[in-house]
This record gives structure tokens, sequence and C-alpha cells, in this order.
């Protein structure tokens, strides 16, 4: 453990580092929708769609912002457990991606009592993955089929009218007559479909990751590219874009809202919000709640965060407050043997404008050592904190708490796991032997896929 001399000392080299840019993000409420495995956020107006893995699509009236108000939630029936990923709102009707099961049209003249009006494309081999509708054209991403365009003038009736080849378009953002297209490794892709029938490719340009989104503002495209964080592009000419600079955000970034000079970006492990100042970007908002962030969407100043099983809402703007924020939220130790000792690092942060007072800081769990007497931390400033398993030869689970005089986090934790008997990185992998419930009949075994890729995913209902 440190000493307080040692305390001070570390406090005295942070003032001497000089402020950090501030991250202004405070937490408004945490809401509950009745849908799960939240994938999306749609913002039009005063309505907000955010579709789920499971419970279809729920519909909220943000007509006040900051008292979001479910309105219903309608089951997607003709796709698997109700499931879409992602919506576009044009007046009375919603159009919702559903992968194979093709694109689900709601009536929404009455929100609180939503119709589905049909399915477009649920007769094509094509996988949709996003949509955008511009007087009476449909646009989507269709994976390794494209983009495809379809009249949707009357929205029960689509007719399909063209498809623009592509390598894996995940998103598409739709402005005269131009499709900018989030094409996957093949990065961006400029589509020009002044002739509906026979769109052309104006252009294609690398990008620094897989691009899984893209939204634009003025002149500039963002795109979230994945393991490589979020790439912006100067399209004043879309003859000729220009790659103007790329910010790693250390996570998965897979969905970018854009409000005014701010992208807000959905990083798996945690909300980020950056700003470009003309030359580089900047991070000026952070959050990490502990849950998965899935997709993120924004009006003004607020930003609503889909967050697997909830829905954050926060508020851009300087904290009056202190802010606690921890780089992670649950650690796991590898297998160790009984006696054997481990260590792991943990970042705590204040991302507010007061000092941040430790009221108490304890274990649930004595087999792991970790500091609790912290000092006062300095705004905009950040500690790293030891953790240190010793295992037994039991499982070990505890929650390194935190509380502090933070207003709207006064208490959060860490989940820690130690020798939990299950297979750790760089160990052989137990022999098995499965039913093949689907693609497939007889049994998958293992050990007759030696030298193979196996990607192994569970699944479990709430």
């Amino acid at each position: 453990m440190r000493t307080a001399i040692q305390w001070k000392y570390s406090l005295f080299l942070l003032i001497l580092i000089g402020l950090i840019f501030p991250k202004n993000l405070t937490i408004l409420e945490r809401i509950d929708p009745s849908n799960h495995e939240l994938l999306d956020v749609e913002i039009s107006g005063d309505l907000m769609m955010i579709p789920g893995g499971l419970g279809g699509v729920s519909i909220f009236d943000i007509s006040d912002l900051y008292n979001p108000v479910q309105l219903s939630a309608i089951n997607i029936t003709g796709c698997e457990f109700g499931r879409t990923y992602n919506w576009e709102i044009r007046g009375n009707y919603a159009y919702g991606a559903g992968r194979d099961c093709g694109i689900a049209v709601l009536d929404i003249s009455d929100p609180s009592n939503p119709g589905i009006v049909g399915y477009i494309g649920s007769d094509l081999p094509s996988s949709f993955e996003n949509v955008e509708v511009r007087e009476g054209i449909l646009v989507t991403a269709a994976h390794t089929d494209g983009i495809l365009f379809f009249d949707v003038s009357d929205p029960g009736n689509a007719q399909y009218l063209a498809q623009a080849a592509t390598d894996n378009a995940w998103s598409v953002a739709v402005r005269d007559n131009l499709v900018y297209a989030a094409n996957g490794d093949a990065g961006l892709v400029i589509v020009d479909y002044n002739d509906v029938n026979n769109p052309q490719i104006l252009g294609t340009y690398s990008t620094s990751g897989g691009a899984k989104d893209i939204r634009l503002a003025g002149d500039l495209a963002y795109l979230a590219v994945g393991n490589s964080g979020v790439d912006l592009f100067d399209i004043s000419n879309p003859a000729n874009a220009q790659f103007l600079a790329n910010y790693n955000t250390g996570g998965f970034a897979s969905r970018i809202a854009v409000s005014g000079p701010r992208v807000a970006v959905s990083n798996w492990d945690d909300l980020e919000i950056l700003e470009w100042d003309g030359s580089e970007f900047e991070l000026t908002g952070y959050k990490n709640t502990g849950g998965r962030v899935m997709a993120v969407g924004a009006v003004g100043d607020l930003i609503f965060s889909a967050e697997w099983r909830y829905v954050y809402l926060f508020e851009y703007g300087p904290v009056n407050g202190p802010d606690i924020d921890l780089n992670t939220r649950e650690i796991n130790f590898p297998q160790l043997a009984p006696g054997e000792s481990d260590t792991a690092t943990v970042t705590v942060e204040n991302n507010g404008n007061n000092m941040l007072n430790f009221d108490l800081v304890w274990t649930t769990n004595d087999e792991y050592e970790v500091e609790t007497d912290l000092p006062l931390l300095v705004p905009n400033h950040s500690i790293n904190l030891d953790i240190i398993y010793t295992a037994d030869n039991q499982n070990s689970f505890a929650e390194y708490v935190f509380r502090t005089d933070d207003p709207d986090e006064p208490e959060v934790n860490i989940l820690l796991t130690g020798n939990n008997n299950g297979v750790q990185p760089g160990q052989a992998a137990p022999d098995f032997t499965v039913p093949i419930a689907a693609n497939g009949s007889g049994n998958f075994t293992l050990s007759e896929h030696l030298g193979e890729v196996i990607i192994l995913t569970f699944f479990a209902p709430w």
C-alpha cells in the first residue's frame, strides 16, 4: 500500500502535469425499456425508437427530452425473436432493418398503437443492416449484396429499383442523391443515384479499420471504424473525399451520432464524446457505466446511450461537482494455483470540476488486496490502483467498491473474478460433443476440428 507521503508526491506530480481536457457528461436518468438486448437509437422529432434483440422495438415520446415516456412496444413478428437492428422514421411510417427477415414497415401515425404494414425485401436473399429514406426512395445497406434501392412512395407496396455493388455495406447516409456508405473493410464508398435505376460508384476510400457506421455533418463524414475508433473525411467535393483524422477510442466503435460540433461514440465498454477542432480530435466526454454500449443518439446536449439492458440519458456540459469514472467495471484474473498471486490495475478518474472525496472504499472479499485509503483526487486527473489477487482452491468473486461525493454516481464498483474454473486465454480447450441444432445434423465434436478457427457463442434469456 502507498504511504501518505507517497500519495502526496503522486498528487504533486499530477498537478505538475497540467489539466487534461475535461470530460463533460452527467447521468440524468437510467431508462428501463420493455425490450432487451438494445441495438439502436433512432430519433426523429418527438419520437425515439429503440429496437432490441428480444421484445421487438420500443417507441418513446421525447417531446420533453428530460422526461422520455415509453408509448408502446411492438414485436416484429416476421423476424426471429422480433429482432431488428436499425430504424428510420419518415412521417407516419417507420422502416426497420431486420437482416434476413427483410425491412419491416410500421404505421406510426398513432405511435401508442403502431401496426405492421408489411415487409420489404423479405423475398430477397439479402441481409438488411441499415436503412434511410429520402423523397420516397429507401436506401439500405445489405452487407455483401451492397446497397439496394426501393421505391416506397407507397410504403405498403414497395418496389425494388436497383443495386449498387459493394463489398460489405453496414450503414448508409443519404444526401443530394448521393449515398455515403460504411463498407466494412473496404472503407468508405460514395454512390451517385441521380439515375436511381442505374446507381454509379463515385469513389471508394480506405479507412483506419472496418467501417460500421456513418453520419454526415456539413462537409464532414464521420465513420465508426471498429477497433480503430472514428475516422473523419472532408466530403465538400464528393468526387474527391479527403481523409482528415482518426481517433482511436481504444474500444470497439460501432455506432455514432453527431450533434453540433460533437460526435458521440458507442464504444462497447464506454460512451465517448469527441470534438473536431479543425486539426485533430479531442476527447471531451467519457462515461463507463458498466453496461455494453451498443448504440447512441443525440439531440443538442442530450445523449441517449443504449447499453444492452438500459438506456442512459446523459447531458453534455461542465460538471459542477466531482465526477468519478473507472476505466473498467470488470476484471478477470488468470487461473492461478493456490497461494499464487497476480496484480491488475484500475484507473480511477475525476472528470469533474471539484476535488473528488472518497468517503469509503472497500472490497467484499479479503482474497483481494486493494487500496482503500485514497486521497482527494484533483479535477481532470486520475490515479492507478493495484489490485492483488492471491488464490486459494476456490472460485473467488468480489466487488471493489468506491463511495464518493460524486452527485450522480455516489457509489461505483468493479466486479472481480478469480479462479472461475473456466478456460483461460492460452489454455487448451477441453473436448466436448454437442448435438447440432441448426444448419446441419448429428453431433459436433471439438477435437475433430483441430487447426480450425471455432467461434462459440452463448445466449440466455432474462
